[in-house]
């Protein structure tokens, strides 16, 4: 069969060849019936128009499903707008006029800032527990249907949550942004205490062992092991060492390590009345009067009660 006769087809009445896309015969008028196709996409085009119409005619889902029951019933606000920025600004309006009140938003509540431990209750969501520097910890227990406020408010616009939340309330205003400062300077001034107590004790259990005072050691393993001074002796070693030098910079073992210089020691006896300790560096490279570079044994010894380098040696 050509194309063309693919196109046509035989009206009924006058036995003529018409186009299948003409509604009536153009030899002899009789109009022609569709096939059976053409009315199984008319019929599925009427459905899908008719779905696209119930659709719109719906009411618009909220963003967060669960949300729904509190976003039908805002509850009623016992402070107005005009109000509720004037308690905002100061403490005074704050105390008198809004302290123990609830107050409403309607509407999406991004952020309240100077909040500190707000209790969120979220609709079959748990307990969401908001704290300052933006972190939220959330801890699952059942809640009502509505979304609320519940806790500590500090004269504040607001607390940061992640998403949205509409129609939201705080139930009572607990503190003012004066009475919270109040309880941070003395959690502040309690924490300081306690952190100068502990250091006493710790100054005075070290004053009285080898840590701080050298006639409670009891070997010159104990002193270089535990006293507090061996830092700054390993450093006058070093410094004596660079000025003796006379031949350029002394290089302290490998570049790339951060070495401890005079490591080692000399375990010999020790005198609480008269003692010497002798550190021991064995990795330096001390330039010779040619310029090049010699390893050498480096032995400094000092009396930590005189708080004197008594002795230094090359080899």
């Amino acid at each position: 069969m050509s194309d063309s006769n693919k196109k046509l087809r035989t009206c009924p009445a006058c036995s003529n060849q018409v186009s299948k896309k003409v509604k009536t015969c153009p030899h002899c008028g009789e109009r022609l019936k569709r096939g059976f196709f053409y009315k199984l996409m008319v019929a599925v085009l009427g459905l899908f128009v008719a779905f696209v119409v119930l659709l719109m005619a719906l009411p618009a889902p909220d963003k967060d499903p669960r949300l729904t029951e509190v976003n039908a019933e805002p509850p009623q606000s016992e402070v107005d707008a005009d109000t509720w920025r004037q308690c905002k600004e100061n403490d005074a309006y704050f105390e008198q006029l809004c302290k123990g009140k609830q107050v409403v938003w309607v509407g999406v509540i991004k952020e309240m800032k100077n909040a500190r431990d707000i209790k969120v209750n979220v609709a079959g969501l748990g307990n969401f527990r908001v704290r300052m520097a933006e972190r939220i910890d959330v801890t699952a227990t059942p809640v009502d249907t509505e979304i609320s406020f519940v806790a500590e408010v500090v004269n504040a616009d607001g607390v940061f949550i992640r998403g949205e939340l509409r129609d939201a309330r705080i139930l009572e205003v607990l503190r003012t942004a004066s009475e919270f400062e109040d309880e941070r300077r003395a959690e502040q001034a309690e924490a300081a205490a306690r952190e100068a107590e502990e250091e006493a004790a710790r100054a005075e259990a070290e004053a009285t062992s080898c840590i701080g005072d050298l006639t409670y050691c009891e070997s010159v393993e104990d002193f270089v092991k535990h006293n507090n001074a061996m830092a700054a002796w390993r450093y006058r070693c070093v410094e004596r060492v660079e000025q003796a030098s006379r031949y350029g910079d002394v290089k302290w073992g490998s570049s790339f390590m951060n070495r401890i210089q005079f490591e080692s020691y000399e375990p010999g006896e020790w005198d609480p009345d008269a003692p010497s300790v002798t550190l021991i560096d064995r990795d330096a490279e001390v330039p010779n009067a040619f310029g090049t570079m010699e390893r050498t044994v480096l032995r400094c010894t000092f009396d930590p009660k005189a708080l004197a380098i008594t002795e230094l040696t090359a080899q």
